[in-house]
């Protein structure tokens, strides 16, 4: 009887000190690894304008329809195609928009002599979806913009031309750069 109660007393000694052992918390770490759509500038088209005239400044605003309303209108000048181009990232996030602005243009077939001075305030440039872009800025300073269901901003450009008087014939020509990052998702 003595050897059967110490052989109890034992097989209890060693289940307890097994469940004692298997009450240690141990860790089981997570790692969520979390990545961001990379953002891409989309050039749709060039701002092209024909038919300045020496010595008259024009303004070109971008409307709510994708394209642009010239001033003034004299029946001669004209808007070939607004500048535009299409931000495309993660959907809803907020992303940070700046431009390098060309202060001037240059002519670019050897016949012309000077350069149109370029200007830009609050409707120079305008952002939304596609074709409704009714979020006007200035593409001066930077300027935070919404991604929208389907993760893109549609952004047009124009601007202030100050032609000379002695500025002669000839396609004056310049470059802005377009730049975006996320600041927040």
């Amino acid at each position: 009887m003595k050897l059967f109660m110490f052989v109890v007393f034992a097989a209890i000694l060693m289940i307890g000190v097994n469940t004692a052992s298997a009450q240690l918390p141990q860790p089981i770490h997570f790692l969520v690894n979390v990545t961001a759509t990379p953002l891409e500038i989309g050039i749709d088209s060039d701002l092209e304008m024909a038919d300045f005239a020496a010595g008259q400044t024009y303004t070109a605003i971008p409307d709510a329809a994708g394209s642009g309303v010239l001033t003034p209108n004299d029946g001669v000048a004209s808007i070939s195609s607004m500048g535009a181009c299409n931000i495309l990232g993660d959907i809803n996030a907020q992303v940070l928009v700046s431009f390098v602005l060309p202060s001037r243009l240059y002519p670019t077939g050897g016949t012309g002599n000077g350069y149109v001075e370029t200007l830009f305030n609050s409707t120079s440039a305008a952002w939304g979806a596609s074709g409704a872009e009714s979020n006007y800025f200035d593409p001066h300073n930077p300027t935070s913009m919404t991604l929208d269901a389907a993760g893109q901003a549609y952004i047009v450009i124009g601007g202030i031309f100050v032609v000379g008087s002695t500025v002669g014939p000839d396609a004056y020509e310049g470059e802005a750069l377009v730049t975006a990052q996320y600041t927040g998702l």
